[in-house]
């Protein structure tokens, strides 16, 4: 088995081009992070969620989270941003 030596291969290129890879992942995380958290707020079930006698709480169904987390991959699939 040969050694391949890792400076011949990992030139300045496929450096930059895994430190773009990187930060694309830390700027998807993020983004769909700053989408989320509105949603686990109170005035934002105040807003958008029904009242449940319950619990005496509002609560956005689990059919519209999963609606509001899920539709924006259209837009991404689109290659629209937010």
């Amino acid at each position: 088995m040969a050694f391949l030596p890792l400076r011949r291969n990992f030139n300045k290129q496929l450096m930059l081009s895994c430190l773009l890879i990187a930060v694309s992942t830390f700027n998807y995380g993020f983004d769909n992070q700053g989408f989320a958290t509105p949603q686990a707020m109170d005035s934002f079930q105040k807003q958008f969620g029904d009242f449940d006698a319950k619990s005496q709480k509002y609560v956005v169904r689990p059919y519209w989270l999963s609606l509001l987390n899920s539709l924006n991959y259209i837009g991404f699939g689109a290659g629209i941003g937010l």
